[in-house]
């Protein structure tokens, strides 16, 4: 019995444009599967910071919330769901805020002077 020779289903050349492509698409998915990584890193990162960002009081009438970027309140009505926002300044930088018995506690710093001011609500 004589054996065929059997014949290649892809010629080299055929085979290297395909490893190629895998090669290439397979490097594409590494990079957007990292960019996908920076973006929820990002998201959460950004979530933290604007969970920390403000600070709300509340009794069942008013609420009243800190804005410690730029030291400024917004005071909600509950009854009429009005607000009322503060203009910024940049006069103030909060240094330090934190919930105490009932309020916050906030400690500002005037930027030129370096002069603290300590507010309780």
């Amino acid at each position: 019995m004589k054996m065929q020779k059997s014949k290649p289903v892809l010629s080299t050349a055929e085979g290297c444009k395909i490893v190629e492509a895998l090669r290439a698409d397979f490097i594409h998915f590494q990079f957007s599967t990292l960019i996908f990584v920076f973006l929820l890193v990002g998201l959460f990162l950004c979530c933290c910071q604007a969970a920390e960002r403000e600070l709300t009081i509340a009794n069942s009438k008013i609420s009243v919330t800190l804005d410690r970027a730029d030291a400024t309140f917004s005071v909600t009505d509950k009854r009429t769901g009005q607000t009322w926002l503060q203009k910024p300044s940049d006069k103030f930088k909060v240094v330090d805020c934190k919930r105490v018995q009932g309020g916050l506690e906030m400690t500002c710093r005037h930027p030129w002077y370096e002069l603290d001011s300590k507010t309780t609500l």
